[in-house]
């Protein structure tokens, strides 16, 4: 009657997965007191900027790093490489003292979207 007893159990697998799976990993929950702060998402952060993006946001620019304070050269390297005519000395040191009276930056920087301001509004009236 050996033939008709039980296989051990404690030596096979049952069939299918088992109940605690070992093989994936899960995703960790965060904190209940982390929470996303809606007022530091700015006004861009809206369903047609994710579904379209600015020109800028594919190439990894926020509206942030307009407002970072930057030295001359980085001014004159950014407006040169996307296409503005830079060659007048007098015309990129006029426009800069006028963003540095604006910015009162201790360091004299200024920042892309005064820099952009002032030139398009000195290129307006000449």
């Amino acid at each position: 009657m050996d033939h008709f007893c039980a296989p051990d159990v404690s030596l096979t697998k049952a069939a299918g997965l088992s109940s605690l799976r070992t093989d994936r990993l899960y995703p960790v929950n965060p904190d209940p007191g982390i929470k996303v702060n809606a007022l530091m998402l700015g006004d861009e952060t809206t369903v047609e900027t994710l579904i379209s993006p600015s020109i800028p946001v594919t190439y990894g620019i926020s509206h942030r790093d307009y407002f970072l304070p930057r030295t001359k050269e980085e001014i004159h390297c950014l407006f040169s490489n996307v296409g503005y005519d830079l060659s007048s000395k007098e015309f990129f040191d006029s426009v800069y003292e006028k963003c540095n009276q604006i910015d009162k930056h201790p360091d004299n920087l200024v920042c892309v979207n005064t820099f952009k301001d002032i030139m398009e509004e000195l290129l307006e009236d000449h």
